[in-house]
């Protein structure tokens, strides 16, 4: 499973952080991009340490056991 965070701004100020939990929801991002690209200040992927609680907890339980 594909897990991404990106950060989006527009030229009016606002910031969103939008979570993408698989490829499809990562897919229909990308294109909203294409599709407002005009409106769109900067937009990053921040995908360093984005994990679900579910691996989360298997990282977590495989260094602290």
């Amino acid at each position: 499973m594909q897990t991404t965070l990106f950060e989006i701004k527009f030229y009016d100020g606002r910031k969103f952080n939008v979570f993408c939990a698989n490829t499809s929801q990562i897919n229909r991002f990308l294109k909203f991009i294409l599709k407002h690209r005009s409106k769109i200040e900067y937009w990053k992927e921040l995908t360093n340490g984005i994990h679900t609680i579910k691996d989360f907890e298997k990282i977590t339980n495989n260094f602290l056991n």
